[in-house]
């Protein structure tokens, strides 16, 4: 109505979502947010649109188009590529891409699942096209995943559509496992490339047999080897600047025999009866864990590299 209602502070227009009313003093002003702004109320200050509840102040002015920016700043879609949007800022135009098999979703203002976002085609950005699912596998595994073709850790999500009136029709979600991991067909989840056929030397020759680990007090990498199947033969550095070794082999016959050197005042040679209690898991059974009379932490998990 013209007037403060206090005498110092920010206070929306009531009818105009990017404009505002600066009070000093009992003195009243009008301000204006740049264009593709607006004013937001709760912290009073000009904020992206998107971040502003406008329905109870609908009108803006006129927008200030540049070459490829509606309006002065904000973020908005590409003209013909979906898989890419613009950050304009003060009229210049800033292209970026989204992450592999997302779609910008203005709506949401964030790169989203093209099948989420209205006009982009899920097929063409991941490049496939789900099988026509049987009844065992919408019944058995709902949405199904298939392996890609041409990538052993890539897999894509066949995902129902809610305007297919059959209830059949899926779109594709590219899926990415996480590194020193492959896609396991058989049990449809992530898996170790040793443990799927045709993906075991995915990550390199030595990953064929690579069942990595970490020394938690070196932080130093060591690859194990299977010369032989089912045997395993691992060599471990102790804790004083790599001077000592320590070598643990697991027979087939799933004995163990550990022959361990400590940095402690000569060695220690530890029998399959363990007379320095020496325990020693497989690759297989998810760790390492080599304690030897408490001597030194040799507790060692494996890892994939990073």
């Amino acid at each position: 109505n013209g007037q403060c209602h206090e005498a110092n502070g920010f206070f929306p227009n009531q009818q105009q979502c990017d404009s505002y009313y600066i009070c000093r003093n009992g003195t009243l002003t009008e301000g204006l947010c740049p264009d593709g702004l607006a004013f937001n109320v709760r912290g009073s200050y000009c904020d992206s649109i998107r971040n502003v509840d406008c329905s109870d102040r609908p009108q803006l002015q006129q927008p200030q188009p540049t070459e490829w920016c509606p309006r002065r700043w904000g973020e908005y879609p590409h003209e013909s590529d979906c898989t890419r949007f613009l950050k304009c800022v003060d009229g210049k135009s800033y292209e970026f891409p989204c992450p592999e098999g997302l779609a910008y979703s203005y709506e949401n203002g964030y790169c989203d699942w093209p099948d989420l976002v209205h006009g982009c085609d899920s097929e063409a950005i991941v490049g496939f096209t789900c099988p026509v699912p049987t009844y065992e596998e919408i019944q058995n595994y709902g949405n199904q995943k298939y392996p890609d073709p041409h990538d052993c850790r890539r897999y894509y999500v066949c995902v129902s559509t809610y305007d297919d009136p059959t209830g059949v029709k899926r779109l594709p979600r590219l899926q990415t496992c996480e590194h020193g991991q492959v896609f396991n067909q058989a049990t449809l989840n992530c898996d170790y490339s040793v443990n799927v056929p045709g993906c075991e030397s995915y990550y390199g020759p030595a990953a064929k047999y690579a069942v990595p680990v970490q020394s938690p007090l070196l932080a130093q990498y060591v690859v194990p080897k299977t010369p032989i199947a089912g045997q395993y033969d691992v060599t471990v550095k102790a804790p004083v600047a790599g001077l000592y070794d320590a070598s643990v082999k697991t027979p087939i016959a799933g004995q163990y025999d550990a022959s361990v050197k400590t940095p402690i005042s000569g060695q220690y040679d530890v029998p399959v009866a363990g007379q320095y209690d020496a325990s020693v898991k497989t690759p297989i059974a998810g760790q390492y864990d080599v304690p030897v009379a408490g001597q030194y932490e040799a507790s060692l998990k494996p890892q994939f590299y990073k």
